[in-house]
C-alpha cells in the first residue's frame, strides 16, 4: 500500500507547475475520516444487486481557474474497502489518476 505522505508529495509535485499561473489556484484536499463516505453500485441480481463500498480515504488536487470559472483534477488517490460481487470479494480497491488521465 502506498504511504499517504508519499501520495501527498506526488500530488504537490503535480500541482506545483500550475500554481505559478496567476489565474489558477491549486487546492489540495482530503476527506474527513470521521464522516461517512461510501458509494453504492447496482449489479445484475445474479451478481448481488445493489452493494455499498466504504471509501477509506481520498486525497486530491484540483486547479481552479477563477477567471473562466472552471476546475481541473490534477491528481486523485482513493482507497475503497472491497466490494462483494457474486459472493466474491474484489479485495481493496485503489482509484488513482493524474491530470493527464482520460476516463473511459
Amino acid at each position: 500500500m502506498i504511504c499517504v505522505s508519499t501520495v501527498m508529495l506526488a500530488i504537490a509535485a503535480l500541482a506545483a507547475p500550475i500554481a505559478v499561473q496567476a489565474e489558477q489556484r491549486v487546492l489540495i484536499a482530503r476527506n474527513d475520516p470521521n464522516s461517512p463516505n461510501f458509494f453504492s453500485v447496482e449489479f445484475p441480481p445474479e451478481f448481488g444487486g445493489v452493494t455499498t463500498a466504504d471509501i477509506v480515504s481520498t486525497h486530491f488536487a484540483i486547479a481552479v481557474d477563477e477567471t473562466g470559472e472552471t476546475a481541473s483534477i490534477l491528481a486523485w488517490y482513493q482507497h475503497v474497502n472491497p466490494l462483494i460481487i457474486g459472493g466474491q470479494s474484489t479485495g481493496d480497491i485503489t482509484v488513482a489518476l493524474d491530470g493527464d488521465s482520460h476516463g473511459a
